[in-house]
């Protein structure tokens, strides 16, 4: 009979230590509830929700596309002059990044050129407060400044992050370190802003190059996505790997340091068939809870075309 009580006992212990070895296990959960493709637009590189609106922009696109959270097109504003679809790779502004920010008082749309080349030192605000207005200020001295530690500039993502802006630089096969560059929110009026430059690790042995970030306040979280490309070059194009998701929590301690690593890491097709091969350029996030995230992503596979997905995580 004692035998008998013991062993009961000692399977309920074991019980109990296999639900909270299998709690403290859990991954992340990916839903995907929303997907069109844009094949009219080219090269979607960023995405951002205002108002209740999402502002879509191509790298080598004419306009700026303006949707509901339905993905229907509301809008579109003209930001460059071309005869062709997409604007020649040689030419192109090449508008990788967005985020909105406070300039002059009013919100503002702040897109910024990839600094990969002298043409792409550029960055251009659009006026959120009713009148579309787009103004473009060189980031040139800017970015000289940035070559000094980072010789291989490619800005991917931007968020804003309290009165600072940050930059991410992408990775490649020659330069196989992600970095954040945080700088004051009025760099691109100022030459003489001063910036911090962190390393945010990821592995290295397949790169995954940063390709948009954004910070949410009220968490005080940096999500960040990345995405496989077979190059060695901040310029050129290669082969399309798969996407991922990571997460920074308690992001303003963690940038006190020199480097910083990821809380958590999602690859985006091993749970979501669809992403497969799906290069992940941008991200806006709708709501988020303590456990869940309910994000919009945009893709460019560099054929010509665009698609956007409606997601939620499940942390």
């Amino acid at each position: 009979m004692h035998r008998h009580t013991l062993t009961i006992t000692g399977f309920f212990l074991f019980f109990c230590m296999m639900i909270n070895y299998s709690c403290m296990k859990t991954e992340p959960t990916l839903q995907l509830l929303a997907t069109k493709n844009l094949p009219h637009y080219p090269s979607a590189s960023s995405i951002e929700l205002y108002n209740n609106k999402l502002y879509v922009m191509g790298d080598d696109a004419q306009k700026l596309l303006v949707l509901d959270k339905d993905y229907n097109e509301t809008d579109s504003i003209h930001f460059f002059e071309a005869t062709e679809k997409r604007i020649a790779k040689i030419d192109k502004a090449d508008p990788e990044a967005s985020t909105v920010i406070e300039f002059e008082g009013k919100p503002h749309l702040f897109l910024c050129g990839s600094a990969s080349t002298a043409k792409r030192e550029n960055v251009f605000l659009l006026n959120l407060d009713g009148n579309n207005t787009i103004d473009t200020f060189s980031i040139s001295s800017f970015i000289q400044k940035i070559k000094k530690q980072l010789p291989d500039v490619n800005i991917e993502g931007c968020t804003a992050y309290n009165n600072k802006i940050i930059l991410a630089n992408r990775a490649n096969l020659a330069s196989r370190y992600n970095n954040l560059i945080i700088t004051a929110n009025n760099f691109f009026t100022d030459e003489q802003s001063e910036y911090n430059i962190i390393q945010l690790n990821m592995d290295t042995a397949d790169v995954k190059g940063i390709s948009s970030l954004q910070y949410i306040k009220e968490k005080d979280w940096l999500i960040v996505t990345a995405s496989v490309e077979e190059t060695a070059s901040s310029y050129a194009d290669g082969a399309i790997g798969n996407s991922y998701i990571g997460l920074i929590k308690n992001f303003s301690s963690a940038i006190k340091n020199t480097s910083i690593s990821l809380d958590k890491w999602i690859d985006l097709a091993a749970l979501i068939p669809q992403l497969q091969k799906q290069k992940i350029e941008g991200l806006t996030v709708e709501a988020i809870t303590s456990n869940s995230m309910m994000l919009h992503l945009v893709s460019d596979n560099d054929n010509g075309e665009s698609t956007i997905y409606k997601v939620e995580i499940s942390l």
